[in-house]
């Protein structure tokens, strides 16, 4: 089984076996950044007057940028109440999103030395990975990105409560 093999980056052992928070914290995030996709969608539909089937003909190819960008948009056309709410939370998701793609398609693996759980996205070999280069994922600050996302996602559910209400 691949997880049980060791690796070698820099001809430094590491171990491509998480400690379980990990893995837990790492299953959360992604799932959260899931969320958002839906619920921004969702509220695009909704200030369009649109339901899902004739909304994914607009949103389903659109990364997150344009999304954020329609979203803007039609909340100052459709209702300026939500402009500064849309603008308050899209540098958290922009932000947020930009970890998404190590997080989602990073290589993680745990130094032995430092005991850290680290991630990089390289597309080198993995013994010639630049470890100054890597991103380190603590347990702290796994768990401070899931509370951030989470309150992300609170958020944009109170918009998409407060949009179906006034439909």
């Amino acid at each position: 089984m691949l997880l049980k093999h060791k690796k070698m980056i820099n001809n430094k052992k590491i171990s491509l076996i998480l400690p379980d928070d990990s893995y837990l914290g790492i299953g959360i995030v992604v799932t959260q950044y899931g969320q958002i996709e839906t619920l921004l969608e969702h509220i695009i539909w909704l200030l369009l007057g649109m339901n899902s089937s004739q909304g994914r003909l607009i949103t389903s190819s659109m990364s997150i940028q344009p999304r954020l960008k329609l979203l803007e948009g039609l909340a100052k056309l459709k209702d300026n109440s939500l402009a500064p709410k849309i603008k308050a939370l899209k540098k958290p998701i922009v932000d947020a999103f930009e970890k998404r793609a190590v997080i989602v398609h990073g290589l993680w693996f745990l130094d032995p030395e430092t005991q850290k759980t680290c991630c990089t996205l390289t597309r080198e070999k993995a013994s010639s990975v630049d470890l100054q280069k890597v991103h380190i994922f603590t347990s702290k600050n796994l768990v401070t990105l899931c509370k951030l996302l989470t309150k992300i996602v609170k958020e944009l559910d109170n918009l998409k409560s407060k949009l179906e209400k006034n439909n």
